[in-house]
C-alpha cells in the first residue's frame, strides 16, 4: 500500500506524456552506436511455450546478431546483414555446420508467434509504438523492475495482424537512459509475449566481425 502510494505522489509530482516518453527514448536510441545484451524470451501460441535466452548485439545501420544460450535450440546463432538484406543461420549441436540464407520472413527463422529478427533492435520496436502513439497511455512512472526503475507505457486496442496476434502490449523505458528494459505483448489478459532486455551495454566499438558465424 505504502509503495503505491509513494508511486502515485511520485507521479503527481514529476508528470510525463506517452508522447514525451516515446521521442526521449527514440533519441537516445538514434544518439548510440552499437549495444549488446541478454534477452530473456518467454511467448506461447495456443498450448505451445518458448523460453530461451540470447546473447544479443546491434550495431548500425541494422546489423543483428542472436546467440541461443539457453532453452530449446541451444547453440543457434542469426545473423541479419542489411547490406543484403538477408538472414545468415544455422541450428545447435550436429547439425551448426550446416548454414543458410535466407529471407527475413522466412519461418525457419521466424519466433513461435512470427516475429522477424530483423525487427527486434530497440529502434524497430520504438517506431511501431510511435506509429500507434494515439492509443498509448503511461500507466505507470517509477515502478522497479529487477532493481531498474521504469516507466511503463500500455497500448489497447492494436491490430493483432500487425502485432504478432497481440491486442494489447506494454514497454517498460528505463528511466537512466530511456531505452527499453521489458516489452509485454497480450492477447485480452493472456500474456504471450516477454522480453526482457539485461546487461545492456551501450557503444561497446562492435565491428562487423561481431556479427559473423
Amino acid at each position: 500500500m505504502l509503495t503505491s502510494m509513494l508511486l502515485l505522489v511520485q507521479f503527481a509530482v514529476s508528470p510525463v506524456s506517452a508522447d514525451s516518453v516515446l521521442t526521449k527514448s527514440l533519441s537516445a536510441f538514434q544518439a548510440l552506436r552499437d549495444y549488446q545484451c541478454t534477452l530473456y524470451s518467454h511467448m506461447t501460441k495456443g498450448n505451445k511455450k518458448e523460453d530461451r535466452v540470447y546473447l544479443y548485439r546491434f550495431m548500425k545501420p541494422h546489423w543483428i546478431y542472436m546467440k541461443v544460450i539457453k532453452g530449446s535450440s541451444k547453440g543457434a546463432e542469426i545473423v541479419y546483414n542489411p547490406e543484403t538484406g538477408k538472414i545468415r543461420a544455422h541450428k545447435g549441436g550436429i547439425l551448426s555446420k550446416i548454414k543458410l540464407t535466407l529471407d527475413p520472413t522466412d519461418k525457419k527463422v521466424l519466433s513461435l508467434r512470427g516475429h522477424r529478427v530483423d525487427r527486434t533492435d530497440f529502434g524497430t520496436i520504438l517506431n511501431a509504438w510511435i506509429r500507434v502513439r494515439d492509443r498509448v497511455k503511461v500507466v505507470e512512472f517509477g515502478g522497479r523492475v529487477d532493481g531498474i526503475e521504469c516507466i511503463v507505457l500500455e497500448a489497447k486496442g492494436l491490430d493483432p495482424s500487425l502485432w504478432n496476434g497481440a491486442d494489447r502490449a506494454r514497454l517498460y523505458i528505463r528511466t537512466d537512459n530511456y531505452l527499453p528494459y521489458v516489452r509485454e505483448e497480450y492477447e485480452g489478459d493472456k500474456l504471450v509475449h516477454r522480453a526482457i532486455y539485461k546487461d545492456l551495454k551501450i557503444n561497446t566499438g562492435l565491428t562487423k566481425d561481431d556479427f559473423k558465424m
